[in-house]
């Protein structure tokens, strides 16, 4: 009986450890992206403002940012719809907490099939909208070239907004409507997220209530 009660302590502590794993690795943080939002209309050249709503929790303390450029790819016919340029950030090393960062927008061809990603310690996605190329009108869906790199400029740094004052109403995104032809991709496009399958099954379901009475068990089995 004591072997047994032993087996089922070291089991009951390898499954705690494992959701004690799953907290650390969970730890990105999702904020809302308020602006772009589907109206936003930017101009090549110009510098715009990335805002998120931390959504008043103190996680982002302390955490830096990146921002980049993503698109879905209205010439692609099957698979392989959306594309990024994380490898050529528009911004980086900015505090989450600021909840605002100043960027330059790209030279990159007129379309509405852009968003933003926001990743590093954040892992989040605006809704789809317009960039305007004044020296690139708008072609053809057959005849557009993305680049294969981008040309970043420095943009003048951007007042952090209080806490207190950032609500989801000001200036809330909204849903973007997707390129003709595109996948279904009207509302917040997903980052790839870090966080394995096994571990998002653990964190979303919620069975924090298995894993700490485990614990306790554990302790109380192994001694």
């Amino acid at each position: 009986m004591s072997h047994h009660r032993r087996s089922l302590g070291v089991l009951a502590l390898l499954a705690a450890y494992a959701w004690v794993g799953c907290v650390a690795q969970n730890s990105i943080f999702e904020p809302t992206i308020l602006s772009p939002n589907g109206s936003s209309v930017w101009t090549v050249g110009s510098v715009q403002t990335v805002r998120w709503d931390n959504h008043g929790t103190g996680f982002a303390t302390g955490k830096t940012g990146l921002v980049a450029l993503a698109y879905f790819d209205p010439t692609a016919t099957t698979g392989n719809w959306g594309n990024d340029y994380r490898g050529q950030p528009l911004a980086e090393g900015f505090s989450i907490a600021d909840q605002v960062v100043n960027i330059v927008v790209p030279d990159v061809p007129t379309g509405n099939f852009y968003y933003i990603l926001m990743l590093d310690a954040a892992n989040g996605g605006s809704p789809l909208f317009t960039i305007i190329n004044p020296a690139s009108p708008k072609e053809s869906t057959a005849n557009i070239t993305f680049p294969t790199s981008l040309s970043i400029s420095s943009a003048p740094p951007a007042t952090p907004i209080p806490q207190s004052t950032q609500t989801s109403s000001s200036g809330a995104a909204t849903s973007a409507t997707a390129p003709s032809g595109s996948p279904t991709a009207s509302s917040t496009p997903t980052p790839t997220s870090s966080t394995s399958g096994g571990c998002r099954h653990i964190m979303e379901r919620g069975r924090v209530w298995i894993f700490l009475p485990l614990l306790g068990f554990a302790a109380a089995a192994v001694v």
